[in-house]
């Protein structure tokens, strides 16, 4: 075998090689998203461990080989929703230390940011969580993808400013918190992204009232509760616990006021609409130990 024949069968094999990798770890990251989908049909029948296997299984390999990424992000978003922050920072860094993963999409690397910077968050590390957010937002705004890939990230965008709202409220920096969820709230309007558009306006209406602006407050929490209950129409099992949410909250407000009469009036109504809701998806008992601990409160004062 001659020089050339050998550095065309080595090239031969190396491609074989890649070829078998990207197969084990599509086929691994492929039946990861089917626990997945199992797990979220039946949620009774957890596929936790299996799924942690596979990602323990998959992921160094993808690290190795510098090669379908995207995996490990994934592995990085499931162990945030999973309470394991410290395995998010850590694959976080490994990708971040990898220049191939600069080639991927900037939805992608947003994704990862926006974990990063939850995670950060969780454990009260505010100055990385804002470090990261602010990465994730520069990511999707100073280079836009054209339609339509331009939906997802602006979608994700959303979630950036949400994220930026709650990491300046933490830090008590009011007005930055105000722009970040506003931002939040005309995107998530945009793209009809119905529950995060409801609960970002009850959030602001929150940080509205402790920080006594309190028609804005009012205005916000009327938004909310005008469009919980247009949903409520269609879909009553997901939207009947905002509005449980928002009368509650304007119960509070009337309260701070010092308008107990319409307090109670809505804090009443909360009351009899999370007596519909049940105790899915919201705690029936937590619930009502809140409300009812409201009406204590205005029945005291």
């Amino acid at each position: 075998m001659n020089e050339t024949e050998f550095l065309e069968k080595r090239n031969s094999l190396k491609k074989e090689q890649d070829e078998l990798t990207n197969k084990y770890i599509n086929d691994n990251w492929s039946y990861i998203n089917n626990l997945k989908k199992a797990s979220q049909k039946d949620p009774t029948s957890s596929h936790r461990g299996e799924i942690i296997a596979l990602f323990e299984r998959t992921v160094p390999v993808a690290l190795e080989e510098k090669t379908q990424l995207y995996v490990v992000c994934d592995y990085a978003l499931f162990s945030l929703l999973d309470g394991n922050y410290e395995k998010t920072i850590e694959l976080t860094d490994k990708l971040e230390a990898i220049p191939e993963w600069n080639e991927y999409e900037n939805v992608f690397k947003a994704s990862l940011h926006s974990a990063a910077s939850a995670a950060y968050y969780k454990t009260e590390n505010f100055s990385r969580a804002l470090e990261y957010v602010k990465s994730g937002i520069n990511l999707l705004t100073t280079e836009p993808s054209e339609f339509p890939e331009s939906i997802k990230e602006e979608m994700r965008l959303g979630y950036l400013y949400f994220q930026a709202g709650e990491i300046y409220e933490s830090l008590g920096l009011f007005a930055e918190a105000e722009k970040n969820y506003a931002n939040a709230e005309g995107l998530f309007d945009k793209h009809c992204m119905n529950e995060q558009l409801i609960n970002v306006r009850i959030i602001m209406g929150n940080l509205y009232r402790d920080n006594e602006e309190f028609v804005d407050a009012e205005d916000c929490y009327k938004k909310a509760l005008e469009h919980a209950e247009y949903m409520s129409k269609g879909f009553p099992e997901k939207f009947k616990k905002y509005e449980v949410m928002v009368l509650q909250s304007m119960g509070c407000l009337k309260q701070k006021t010092k308008d107990f009469k319409n307090a109670e009036k809505y804090l009443l109504k909360a009351l009899k609409k999370q007596k519909e809701v049940g105790d899915v998806p919201v705690n029936k008992e937590k619930a009502l130990f809140s409300i009812y601990n409201s009406l204590c409160e205005i029945y005291i004062e």
